[in-house]
């Protein structure tokens, strides 16, 4: 094994025991997004321990933090590393957050201890990102300047298998609200509008519209709200929607979100009912780095490890990091933590095995893997230049 690996995993390895009581922690006690305050506290103090210069609260975000430790002079290259650390409504660690956020660690603790043995100046960065189901917590803080000044950074994700960066989807979230008019149903429906039949014909309406919707595109949601009693004409529906589109149909979003307000207004008309439509949030398709995946593979490869490479299909899935890829170079990079391939997230499955021993080291390789990024950016120029060459040119016609 290449020597510079080495000394990363016997790195990491004096800080296992802390990561792994971490991992467990977050995953046994699953917070929401912006509510994550036992797992932000808890990575903050280790941290500390770690004697990273640690600051919370950023961008109004009281669960989001910045952990900085100072190479040498300071001066250089700022590398960054995301730690994301919510769970999911009702189910829990079934995307494994647990474990994004210990790889992180990991990979910031072992690059900074490698490279100020090399005597590099510079500055590695630890973010703290809450929020990324549905909330945008990077959206938040790139409009609040957090990110400002970063060179590249690097963030992992479990899968069912190890994997490069093959992109994402943008997405846009929407609340779907109609307001009717209350009435007996039995004794006076004729006094009634009924806002769950403006839910079920946008509902139908949308279920249509997909048979014409571009390859590649997603369209799903939720009744979250359908009324309170039979009896009783529905004056209140409300649905939660996402329209998911791959970055290689970046023109054809704006015209998505317009059908689907129109199928929305549709609905309303044809049952008398008001319409109230929120967007919620939005992220933006990941612009993937070739040679920042290449070395991601090359890593596991030298690991002894299988890594599926990329076809060139672009990932279904949709991620805050999108935006964060606009701002600097970048890769979300997978690691699989299933003995099996084909187990989806955000099922229970995914969710028991993300709080296993196996996925651990599997997010401990991960780690190794990202650190030996960020070090080759630090100290191979032409590496460095190549990475920062691929996200100029993919980013110079957005």
């Amino acid at each position: 094994m290449n020597k510079i690996l080495e000394k990363i995993f016997s790195s990491i390895h004096t800080v296992r025991p802390e990561l792994q009581e971490l991992s467990s922690f977050i995953h046994s006690h699953p917070e929401l997004g912006f509510e994550e305050f036992q797992a932000s506290e808890r990575q903050q103090a280790l941290l500390k321990r770690w004697h990273f210069n640690v600051a919370a609260g950023l961008g109004n975000l009281p669960t989001s933090f910045k952990a900085e430790k100072m190479l040498g002079t300071g001066r250089g290259i700022h590398f960054g590393f995301m730690s994301e650390f919510d769970a999911l409504p009702g189910i829990g660690h079934a995307c494994g957050h647990n474990l994004i956020c210990v790889s992180a660690l990991a990979a910031a603790w072992s690059a900074s201890e490698i490279l100020q043995e090399l005597g590099t100046d510079g500055k590695i960065t630890v973010f703290g990102t809450p929020g990324e189901e549905m909330k945008g917590g990077k959206v938040k803080l790139l409009e609040a300047g957090v990110f400002e000044g970063v060179d590249a950074s690097l963030i992992s994700h479990p899968y069912d298998v190890t994997s490069m960066d093959d992109g994402s989807c943008a997405v846009a979230r929407y609340r779907v609200i109609f307001h009717g008019r209350a009435s007996h149903a039995g004794m006076a429906p004729e006094l009634g509008i009924n806002a769950l039949d403006a839910m079920i014909a946008f509902y139908n309406g949308i279920s249509m519209w997909r048979q014409q919707i571009p390859e590649g595109v997603r369209v799903h949601g939720i009744i979250t709200h359908g009324g309170t009693a039979p009896n009783m004409i529905p004056d209140y529906t409300e649905a939660f929607f996402y329209i998911r589109c791959p970055g290689g149909l970046s023109g054809v979003a704006e015209g998505l979100e317009k059908r689907f307000a129109s199928i929305a207004e549709g609905a309303a008309e044809g049952t008398g009912c008001r319409l109230e439509l929120v967007r919620v949030s939005a992220y933006k398709a990941c612009i993937v780095n070739g040679p920042l995946n290449e070395a991601y593979a090359e890593c596991w490869t030298e690991m002894g490890e299988k890594i599926r490479r990329s076809d060139g299909t672009e990932g279904r899935a949709s991620t805050d990091f999108g935006d964060v890829s606009h701002q600097m170079p970048g890769a979300n990079l997978h690691f699989g933590i299933c003995h099996q391939a084909g187990i989806p997230l955000h099922c229970e499955t995914f969710r028991d095995v993300a709080g296993g021993e196996y996925a651990f080291s599997q997010a401990m390789k991960c780690a190794a893997a990202m650190s030996f990024l960020c070090i080759r950016y630090f100290t191979e120029e032409p590496f460095r230049n190549a990475v920062n060459e691929d996200f100029r040119r993919r980013t110079a016609s957005l």
